[in-house]
């Protein structure tokens, strides 16, 4: 068990960072984390997330509700 600012994590839990491309966990030596590697592609990338949706197309904010 680890305790990071009051809150007490198990051994295995996911830690929550402002990071969406890193993936930390509780582990025995303490909190690990890994970069998310993301595949080479066009689509697009939600917010909050690390990497792109693969074969759809980026919206462009500049035409949504237009007709």
């Amino acid at each position: 068990m680890i305790v990071k600012q009051s809150y007490f994590l198990l051994l295995g839990q996911r830690v929550i960072t402002t990071d969406p491309c890193q993936r930390c966990t509780c582990s025995r030596v303490g909190i690990v984390c890994a970069q998310e590697v993301c595949r080479n592609c066009i689509g697009y990338r939600p917010p909050g997330r690390c990497c792109s949706i693969c074969g759809i197309p980026p919206v462009r904010s500049d035409r949504q509700g237009k007709k």
